[in-house]
């Protein structure tokens, strides 16, 4: 049976390429920001990755969920069904992007509640449990 340099079989070579993952990290941001820098990693960054992945034997597919406006129109359960899947489906590969907008989110204690914001929040969480993430009503997670 042919030997590669490291001394291993082909055949194990090749079931131990069959067996890598490919990474799938899950992009996120705010939908309303970042478009110029997820430009650049779909562009410049990615297909870099790909490359050096590839020779490695796996390969580097980000899901970069961007809304189109039919898509932003759909009900909130379908969108937060479709984003919790996907961070499930990508898990554990998950690149965030983070800046001065964080989108809704509860008040923090020194800041004064808003009802309408607080009851949003309260149906999204509601609606993820509803979706099979439970584990959203966790304290820690709310």
């Amino acid at each position: 049976m042919p030997k590669l340099r490291d001394g291993s079989s082909l055949a194990t070579a090749r079931g131990e390429a069959a067996r890598r993952q490919i990474i799938r990290p899950f992009v996120c941001s705010t939908f309303r920001d970042f478009h110029t820098e997820r430009d650049f990693l779909q562009e410049r960054i990615f297909p870099q990755l790909d490359r050096i992945c590839k020779e490695r034997g796996t390969s580097f597919i980000p899901v970069d969920l961007r809304w189109n406006k039919s898509q932003s129109q759909q009900s909130n359960e379908h969108v937060l069904r479709m984003c919790l899947d996907s961070i499930g489906r990508c898990a554990p590969f998950f690149i965030c992007l983070l800046g001065d907008r964080y989108g809704v989110h509860r008040a923090d204690e020194s800041e004064e509640k808003e009802p309408a914001t607080e009851e949003w929040l309260d149906r999204n969480f509601e609606t993820a449990a509803a979706c099979g993430y439970d584990w959203v009503l966790e304290e820690e997670n709310r």
